[in-house]
């Protein structure tokens, strides 16, 4: 199947679905939601390039989320402002008060839009949360 990437691109209105900054729709990568490497286990009947299981990204989004479902890259980008704090430059950057953390759930552009996603999209498959924990 062939992948419309104008339709894809039109989606979030030309921004990338995850952090909201505009791309063009040469810089547009096709993210999909239901990781491309974990194919055989969507549900049965779905199509891993369907326009469900697609969306826009900017190209630092979407190679971070990488092989994640969106509630572990969720948790992940939740994690990184603890994980920045031991880098001593940017340790160095808060204490002069140049830059801060704030504390705030992480909200998704295309969540804002209020673009829903099927919530077999949402949430990594029970094989596969029992996989990663071991």
């Amino acid at each position: 199947m062939r992948i419309d990437r104008q339709a894809i691109y039109d989606k979030c209105n030309g921004h990338c679905a995850y952090c909201g900054t505009p791309i063009t729709l040469k810089q547009l990568g096709v993210d999909h939601v239901w990781p491309q490497h974990f194919s055989e286990y969507l549900p049965i009947g779905s199509d891993i390039n369907s326009t469900n299981n697609l969306l826009p990204a900017c190209k630092s989004c979407n190679t971070v989320k990488g092989v994640y479902f969106l509630d572990e890259w969720r948790a992940e980008i939740s994690k990184k402002a603890t994980r920045l704090k031991r880098n001593s430059r940017f340790a160095l950057l808060l204490r002069f008060g140049i830059v801060e953390i704030v504390e705030k759930p992480v909200i998704f552009y295309f969540e804002t839009m209020g673009l829903a996603m099927p919530l077999y999209l949402q949430t990594i498959p029970p094989q596969l949360k029992k996989r990663r924990e071991t």
